[in-house]
């Protein structure tokens, strides 16, 4: 009644007093083994969590006194106890074992969590350009193909340009200098007091003013010419100039993207690596689970045929 009622002192006391009346007293001697574990009942025994958990510096002591003092009938029913004790500090290891794996695991998670976080601050931040005050974080390499693509479209826009500018618009085109080349001469010219005086054959005087205008219209053209040759003297250079500042600041982008993308390089290498020891850490972990798990099984079929030993059970106690 004292077990039961969790009073372990006063039912070691009562079974000690038994067994100085009868040593042998098998009720007395497991009595002792349950004070000893704390246990109201051998039913606990059957729980691996239980067993486990048990003070088996206290437990050992009172099962080899009773496997010692017991009847010889009864000393199979205590080894088979002592047994499924052996079984409960086995499961406790590798619960323990489980536990400590468990532990490792999580470490090695926050470590590839720690190195993933720091790979992620050498990503390039810049200013989000839709929501305002906040920011995006790129991938060097695709700051790096964003470099390229962007100069390449500035070398197009470039070309584009030179090929404009590599004609001047106020030069003789090839099919106006294949043209006929005669010079006009007037037939007839006003000369102011005498009139009109011929020299030469006809009378053009529509020609010479034609002449006259065409004259006038060369002379512009020439001029035009000469002004757009001198304004556009140093268009290439120009155009070069716009091209290799362009390549050497993005050259410089590169070579920072590529520092970029080594460091990247070191971390995600730093990750492998402890990933594999998170992998080998996890095997570990599903063997101890096996082991456990078998444990357990093999403390059921103890735990039952230490039940069928008993020759005094509880519930008919």
């Amino acid at each position: 009644q004292s077990l039961k009622a969790g009073e372990y002192i006063s039912a070691n006391t009562a079974y000690d007093f038994m067994l100085t009346k009868e040593p042998h007293n098998f009720l007395a001697l497991r009595g002792k083994i349950l004070v000893a574990a704390s246990a109201k009942s051998m039913d606990e025994f059957k729980s691996p969590n239980r067993l486990r958990t048990l003070p088996y510096g206290r437990v050992d002591k009172e099962a080899d006194a009773a496997l010692e003092n017991a009847k010889s009938e009864h000393t199979g029913y205590f080894s088979k106890l002592k047994e499924l004790f052996d079984l409960g500090k086995e499961y406790k290891e590798t619960v323990a074992r489980i536990d400590e794996s468990k532990s490792e695991r999580n470490k090695k998670n926050r470590e590839i969590r720690n190195l993933s976080e720091q790979g992620f601050d050498t990503y390039v931040v810049l200013p989000d350009p839709i929501e305002k005050n906040s920011t995006v974080s790129l991938h060097p390499m695709l700051v790096i193909k964003g470099v390229i693509v962007i100069f390449v479209i500035w070398c197009l826009i470039l070309a584009g340009i030179g090929w404009a500018l590599s004609s001047n618009p106020y030069a003789k085109k090839p099919e106006e200098e294949t043209t006929s080349t005669t010079t006009y001469r007037p037939s007839h010219v006003y000369i102011p007091g005498e009139g009109v005086i011929a020299i030469g054959q006809g009378n053009d005087i529509r020609g010479f003013a034609k002449y006259a205008d065409e004259e006038r219209k060369e002379s512009q053209r020439i001029k035009n010419e000469e002004n757009w040759d001198r304004a556009h003297a140093n268009d290439k250079e120009i155009l070069l100039a716009l091209a290799i500042i362009p390549a050497i600041i993005g050259g410089l982008i590169i070579f920072f993207m590529v520092g970029k993308l080594r460091e990247i390089e070191r971390y995600e290498e730093a990750i492998s690596r402890v990933a594999k020891t998170k992998n080998t850490i996890i095997e570990k972990t599903k063997s101890y689970e096996a082991t456990a798990e078998a444990i357990r099984d093999k403390i059921d079929t103890v735990f039952r045929e230490l039940s069928a030993l008993d020759p005094f059970p509880e519930n008919k106690v």
